[in-house]
């Protein structure tokens, strides 16, 4: 998988992101590589949007640049209540309710042996 990272979802996401800027925001790579070209071009103009108020407000903006862990870091840091532990029994159970959870197929983290210990999870999608 081109842009996919044993991290997990979220840096396989800013790889995509990193690609589609380096490519000149192109449409044609977008189709290439079977991407949603509107979408990446509202997180580029979000993006954009987030660096003018950081320099009206004077917050300096640096780059982990390939630091993952800086990265992780800071998405747990801001979502510690979505976290899911691995159990026993081969499926995640999340940490505040003790629900059960599992990877989905489409994620990257799906195929990873061992399994990660401890996950995110951001959207739950239920099957019947």
């Amino acid at each position: 998988m081109l842009f996919s990272c044993h991290e997990g979802d979220h840096l396989t996401l800013v790889n995509v992101y990193n690609a589609f800027i380096k490519n000149q925001k192109s449409a044609k790579f977008c189709q290439q590589h079977f991407l949603n070209y509107k979408v990446l071009s509202h997180v580029a103009d979000v993006r954009h949007q987030l660096k003018k108020l950081m320099a009206r407000f004077k917050v300096k903006m640096t780059s982990c640049e390939d630091e993952a862990d800086v990265v992780q870091k800071c998405v747990v840091s801001g979502f510690f209540s979505n976290a899911a532990r691995y159990h026993a029994s081969g499926c995640y159970r999340s940490i505040r309710e003790d629900q059960e959870l599992h990877i989905h197929p489409t994620s990257v983290l799906y195929t990873v042996r061992p399994p990660p210990w401890y996950v995110l999870r951001f959207r739950s999608v239920h099957a019947d």
